[in-house]
């Protein structure tokens, strides 16, 4: 089943296509032409089926997209479905997770949530999954592995930037949402 994957993150990439990988060979993941389309919902689900509809016009094979968020309470759940432009529009990860740091006070509930929507479209039908996974912020970045907020979110005493990359994609928020839209498609 050939599909085409909607992002130009390099980091995504490679995670997204050594989930499917990992959950069956009758996965062909084409990935070398996607446009960038601007994220104008409010929702993950909706920026995913942005992204899904767009990459299915521009390819014309069934398409799968994301997109993830960071939630904090004590934050009002920022920086949520604006976790990639927390800072500003064109912010780095590092200027990011240096802003959400910032706005957290000594104090303050550390908890967190990444969540993950996945799409699927084919022109005709429309299939999200979603991934969650809780843990804390940490005080300071730790780890050189992953990218976004991995090296301040903490899960199970580190954070996602101290694992490689087989411990990070057990589980993963991404994981999971891949995971049940590979099994959907596969039935």
């Amino acid at each position: 089943m050939k599909i085409f994957l909607a992002t130009n993150n390099n980091n995504k990439k490679i995670e997204i296509k050594s989930i499917f990988c990992s959950i069956s060979n009758e996965f062909e993941i084409v990935d070398d032409y996607f446009t960038d389309i601007e994220e104008t919902s409010d929702t993950l689900e909706g920026n995913a089926l942005l992204k899904a509809e767009h990459g299915y016009k521009q390819s014309g094979i069934p398409t799968i997209s994301d997109d993830t968020g960071l939630f904090v309470p004590a934050l009002g759940n920022e920086p949520g479905v604006k976790s990639k432009r927390y800072f500003s529009e064109t912010a780095t990860d590092e200027e990011n997770l240096n802003f959400l740091l910032s706005n957290l006070d000594e104090d303050s509930d550390r908890t967190a949530y990444f969540k993950t929507v996945v799409c699927f479209s084919d022109g005709k039908n429309v299939i999200f999954e979603e991934g969650k996974i809780e843990g804390q912020i940490s005080k300071a970045p730790l780890g050189n592995n992953g990218f976004g907020y991995d090296p301040i979110f903490v899960f199970n005493g580190r954070t996602l930037a101290q694992m490689d990359s087989n411990e990070k994609n057990e589980i993963s928020h991404r994981k999971v949402a891949f995971m049940k839209i590979a099994k959907a498609l596969l039935r």
